[in-house]
């Protein structure tokens, strides 16, 4: 057949690779409904919110988020090269070290996003206690961790709850997508639109209950608005 398979991997650089692959793969979407019902539901203004997201590799969720209606989106990579791509496709981004302390440019936010961020980095507490520092009281910060890590749902309360959060919703995600999957990075087109119609329904799910397991956690924190700091 003629033309390109768009569930094939297009032979590009990494950061264009990814940004192809993120429009459609039922995993990338999926996380992205999730924030975007988080954000929705814990973000100070909702879709008016000056919302960041760290470590935001290629802009992916910006973009999603930018074309559902939000409109103060800010995005931060540790690489200039990194900064440039996601600049080039229309998302607003800043350079940032975020393994020591850090002020982000346009702090305080209303919500900050770490999507799998956490586990990467040497110090948990602090990178949390940096980010309560860039938010504005009462803002948010919405978080998601693989579950096979040593991360468990209590302890990342705890996590929270140590950096001077308020831990507003803690639960698995992901219950039973990845089984389904079967692994596979670029599933067969039918198979990534019944894994993006499970994902609907799971997003929705979660919107009023937790879920007792899975292959992620999904976390939202507040700051409290009495909190001087």
């Amino acid at each position: 057949m003629g033309g390109e398979n768009r569930y094939t991997v297009p032979r590009m650089n990494q950061g264009q690779e990814l940004a192809d692959i993120e429009v459609w793969h039922w995993w990338h979407q999926t996380r992205y409904r999730l924030a975007r019902a988080a954000l929705l539901g814990y973000a100070p203004g909702h879709r008016k919110a000056h919302i960041g997201e760290l470590d935001c590799g290629s802009g992916g969720l910006l973009r999603f988020l930018q074309g559902r209606g939000f409109s103060d989106l800010t995005g931060f990579e540790s690489s200039a090269e990194a900064v440039g791509q996601v600049r080039r496709r229309g998302i607003e981004c800043s350079q940032a070290d975020l393994t020591g302390d850090f002020r982000l440019k346009g702090a305080p936010f209303d919500a900050l996003v770490a999507m799998d961020l956490l586990n990467q980095v040497p110090d948990q507490g602090r990178l949390l206690a940096n980010v309560r520092e860039n938010l504005r009281p009462g803002g948010a910060i919405l978080l998601t961790v693989p579950a096979y890590l040593r991360i468990t749902r209590s302890g990342l309360r705890d996590l929270l709850a140590n950096a001077g959060f308020e831990p507003v919703r803690v639960s698995h995600c992901f219950a039973f997508l990845s089984l389904l999957s079967g692994g596979s990075p670029t599933p067969p087109e039918w198979l990534n639109g019944v894994l993006l119609a499970l994902g609907r329904c799971e997003t929705t799910w979660l919107r009023w209950w937790d879920l007792p397991m899975g292959s992620a956690l999904v976390a939202v924190g507040r700051k409290p608005r009495d909190l001087l700091s």
